[in-house]
């Protein structure tokens, strides 16, 4: 995963952030979260680029990012 991107210091870049409605084991539907009336549930994502001062995660590592540690930037 070579990105040309590079994260700074402490911080981390994720691409493939889970997103839409989850299936339990069991057959539960929990739907998808909208961000903003009903709550943002952490979420699994995948590294892309790690900043300098963080040793413990590495590029291609799969993370689990909790609520108000995440944003996300789209493009157009």
């Amino acid at each position: 995963m070579s990105s040309g991107i590079t994260a700074l210091k402490k911080k981390v870049i994720v691409t493939n952030i889970e997103s839409g409605a989850r299936l339990t084991k069991k057959g539960i539907i929990i739907p998808d979260d909208d961000g903003k009336e009903r709550g943002i549930r952490p979420r699994w994502c995948q590294v892309y680029a790690v900043g300098d001062d963080i040793d413990d995660i590495k590029v291609g590592d799969w993370i689990l990012v909790s609520h108000g540690r995440w944003r996300s930037e789209e493009h157009t």
